[in-house]
């Protein structure tokens, strides 16, 4: 080597400063961490408080269901800096929480294993305590004293502590099973001590406060398989927003759901009460053993206490009873809903006195009244009363339009006491449904030429009604084809949304409408695709700069243009594992919105066809000029649904969704329907068994994109969300 460059390496060698390298920078298995807050020969933890890391949420207290099968986490400065011993990180622990049930005291055992990750953003390795519940034959092995019975009875104090006096002691049960803690119990049970104890030579000796000290933690159970919610506490607000009507037990329930443990302790009384809500959806009230409630219900004539509040309720009732009996008198259909819905032609104040006279006396109001249009603002005006009776008996639709279109025909009846015949109490009424019974698992068939667009006729009729225009086939709004096999040359009246989706005809050969199904109202259900692909325009040319790329990507299993990878490279792969070219896919992360979907849009008018197309062209004017995406949306090509056609959710491989209506539409999230290849998205339809699990919103930020159960019909918003 030339003498000149190893004088030049000498002189760059002695410009350098002194420095050593600081034994902090590597973990006790050798790996490199931050030079951040770190002192000579030490790594310095960064302080954190000890808690769970369950599910992804971090909290001093959760809650976990008998049937768990989730592991928990342990963390925080103290837990860390107790495993930093080699000693401490090789050794088997048990979580022991105790449980006061009966003047007894209950064990659960979980086995805990010490390990450590490597923390690529704080570039050092960190050690937690990993907590196994339900794991059953694991924990015997590592929280078993001896050859003790995995259930058994030992010895505690009154200050929950072991001994072996046998004069002052209460017998304490111990289990590995969350399920055994207490089998026949029905409220959320809460631990009042939990610790770590460490085995040695066969026995669990509990850590001393020194060593590690969890007293700030608990660990609550739910013996109802309700828990739904990552930490053990709730509140009303959180749960309203999370689609539940109350905070129970620390828990978010909904309000008149049978408990899980009905079934096994009490099925008689079960099943006489299912009888009994067929006639009346109020009928939970009376049994609160078997159903949660929230407490919030108008109070009514199924149950409670002699307030003030019953007794005004029980007198609301009453006049509400004569004055439907008064809407049925004065009918002019088979019942008085629809009379309601439209305006009845005449509708006197007075009452029908026979009716008043016919009724037992034990039934008269203060005073009676069913005000007609002359006095809306009365609280006995009609339409206030039909309101009141869908909102008692359970219908979940907010308008009286909604009400009486999607739930069912309720009305008042009056029960009767067996022995004396006096009037029990009054009770909703559901009509027998005569139709046929809706299977609760359907396999349906999407085509990918579905829009996500309603079928109107000219007239205003959808298509598949029976109204006095089924004969027509002409769809509302511009008319809109091509001139030309191959959807070259286009042909419209005016641009409208017929040009964006393409025209909807009988023939159902180009633009299809969003696949109808019907459903049960206010039901949960699992939503799935099971097979098919979407290609929305196999007849476009490729990408000329490379042939690989496309504004028009194939994607499968309904999930769309994936938010995943992408290339600004025009002519190179690089990560673009969607084949979206960059310009025309948005990088293949934007989220596109149904047209029909678009917002400021609405404007009420008196006629509901002219309020519709109003709707439609201010919704095309938007999206040709630009407004196609918005955060809330969903991936281009996805399979989505909806209740009513208008507003819409994310489906692709999987989602959980409670029914707001009768019907579930399914379609293709993008314009240019008629351009698609007719394939077929093969959906499965069932009622949500309680126990699987998929995706539950459109996009869950709580989770990476890569989970199994993040929406990947949704998980464009990813990329809208703020760090």
């Amino acid at each position: 080597m030339d003498v000149r460059y190893l004088l030049l390496l000498f002189l760059l060698v002695s410009c350098l400063p002194t420095a050593q390298v600081s034994k902090g920078n590597l973990a006790s298995d050798g790996t490199s961490q931050s030079t951040g807050g770190t002192t000579s020969g030490t790594t310095t933890i960064p302080a954190s408080v000890t808690q769970w890391n369950y599910l992804g949420a971090l909290s001093k207290t959760i809650t976990i269901n008998v049937s768990n099968l989730n592991n928990s986490y342990i963390l925080g400065k103290d837990i860390e800096t107790f495993l930093t011993t080699p000693a401490n990180f090789s050794q088997d622990y048990c979580l022991i929480s105790r449980y006061s049930i009966a003047g007894l005291t209950y064990e659960l055992r979980s086995r805990i294993i010490p390990i450590s990750y490597y923390d690529f953003s704080a570039k050092r390795t960190v050690k937690i305590f990993r907590v196994d519940f339900n794991d059953l034959n694991n924990s015997k092995s590592t929280c078993i004293e001896n050859s003790a019975s995995p259930i058994g009875i030992e010895m505690i104090d009154v200050n929950g502590d072991h001994v072996l006096d046998p004069n002052s002691i209460v017998a304490a049960r111990k289990t590995y099973d969350p399920s055994l803690i207490c089998p026949l119990c029905s409220s959320v049970l809460s631990s009042s001590k939990i610790f770590i104890a460490k085995k040695s030579l066969g026995v669990l000796k509990e850590l001393t406060l020194a060593e590690n000290d969890i007293r700030t933690l608990a660990l609550s159970i739910d013996p109802n398989n309700n828990s739904s919610t990552n930490a053990g506490s709730c509140s009303q607000t959180e749960c309203a927003t999370r689609g539940f009507d109350c905070c129970l037990d620390n828990q978010c329930i909904t309000d008149g759901a049978t408990r899980p443990t009905a079934s096994t302790q009490y099925s008689s009384q079960l099943q006489a009460a299912e009888q009994e809500r067929l006639n009346n959806p109020l009928a939970y009230l009376n049994y609160p053993q078997l159903y949660y409630i929230c407490g919030t219900s108008i109070p009514s004539t199924t149950g409670g206490s002699s307030s003030g509040s019953y007794d005004q309720g029980l007198t609301q009732l009453k006049k509400d009873y004569f004055c439907l009996k008064h809407l049925t008198t004065n009918k002019t259909g088979a019942t008085f809903h629809q009379d309601v819905l439209n305006g009845f032609a005449s509708l006197p104040d007075e009452l029908d006195i026979a009716d008043v006279l016919n009724s037992p006396a034990t039934l008269y109001p203060i005073d009676i009244e069913c005000r007609n249009d002359a006095a809306p603002s009365s609280n006995m005006y009609y339409k206030k009363v039909v309101e009141r009776l869908y909102q008692n008996c359970g219908c979940a639709k907010t308008t009286l339009s909604d009400m009486i279109t999607y739930c069912p025909a309720y009305d008042y009846t009056v029960n009767y006491f067996e022995t004396s015949g006096l009037p029990n109490r009054i009770d909703c009424y559901t009509p027998p449904n005569t139709a046929n019974q809706i299977p609760t698992q359907q396999t349906v068939s999407v085509n990918s030429r579905s829009a996500p667009h309603r079928y109107f006729r000219s007239c205003g009729e959808e298509f598949g009604s029976t109204g006095a225009c089924a004969s027509g086939d002409s769809q509302e709004g511009d008319f809109f084809e091509y001139q030309d096999e191959g959807n070259i040359l286009p042909s419209q009246e005016q641009f409208g949304m017929n040009s964006i989706l393409g025209q909807m005809k009988v023939t159902l050969d180009k633009t299809v409408p969003a696949k109808s199904i019907a459903i049960e109202l206010d039901q949960i259900y699992q939503i799935s695709t099971t097979s098919g692909f979407y290609s929305p325009c196999p007849t476009c040319a490729k990408d000329s700069w490379f042939t690989s790329f496309s504004a028009y990507p194939t994607t499968a299993y309904g999930t769309g243009l994936q938010a995943i990878g992408h290339s600004t490279s025009r002519d190179l792969y690089d990560n673009n594992s969607t084949g979206g070219n960059y310009e025309d896919t948005i990088f293949g992360r934007a989220c596109w919105i149904p047209p029909t979907m678009i917002p400021f849009s609405h404007s009420p008018i008196s006629s509901t066809q002219t309020q519709r197309l109003t709707r439609l062209k201010t919704q095309a004017a938007l999206f040709a000029n630009g407004y196609q995406r918005d955060w809330y949306g969903f991936n281009k090509g996805a399979l989505i649904g909806s209740f009513d056609g208008v507003s819409w959710f994310a489906v692709g491989k999987g989602r959980i969704v409670r029914s707001t209506s009768k019907k579930l539409f399914l379609a293709i999230n993008a314009p240019f329907a008629d351009l698609a290849s007719p394939t077929l998205q093969v959906v499965n339809v069932q009622a949500y068994d309680g126990v699987s699990q998929a995706a539950q919103l459109d996009y869950d930020p709580t989770l990476h994109l890569y989970h199994p159960y993040q929406n990947e019909a949704g998980n464009c918003q990813a990329n809208h969300m703020c760090d």
